[in-house]
């Protein structure tokens, strides 16, 4: 969607509820944040940089409670590369996180205030599905044996 195209679409449009009006934003985007009727939540922006050539136009985010467990689980169920992860000044949550799996980046932070965990299901097509289900099972183990 480019910059004229968001600038042009009304707020509330298709029956959705704005939650943050289109503007630009500190982290190099102009964007803004709507719920559909359904209750899924849409982040749409226009990068004001090009994007990295691991970005799709559509991306996952998710936004769970211990977005550390999470991200030891991907790791060590799917074996991803950890592209950035970034922390509050504490240095004990992750504020935002990307993790890049084959081609497609995971995007996730830490729920808090408005940005709450959502119901959501992931597809991964894998070539042997067996054998990263065990790895899945195994790192669940890993992950909840450390609380």
């Amino acid at each position: 969607m480019s910059r004229t195209q968001m600038k042009s679409l009304p707020e509330g449009s298709a029956g959705a509820t704005t939650l943050h009006p289109v503007a630009d934003r500190p982290y190099g985007e102009r964007a803004g944040r709507v719920r559909d009727p359904g209750g899924n939540e849409w982040h749409r922006a226009a990068a004001q940089r090009p994007l990295p050539d691991n970005i799709h136009p559509l991306n996952v985010c998710l936004h769970p409670f211990g977005v550390d467990d999470v991200i030891d689980f991907v790791k060590g169920a799917f074996a991803p590369e950890e592209i950035a992860g970034y922390h509050c000044k504490s240095g004990k949550t992750v504020v935002y996180g990307e993790i890049q799996i084959g081609d497609s980046v995971l995007e996730m932070g830490e729920a808090h205030g408005q940005w709450q965990p959502m119901p959501t299901m992931l597809y991964l097509y894998v070539n042997d599905v067996d054998l990263l289900y065990r790895k899945a099972i195994s790192a669940a183990r890993s992950v909840t044996s450390h609380k």
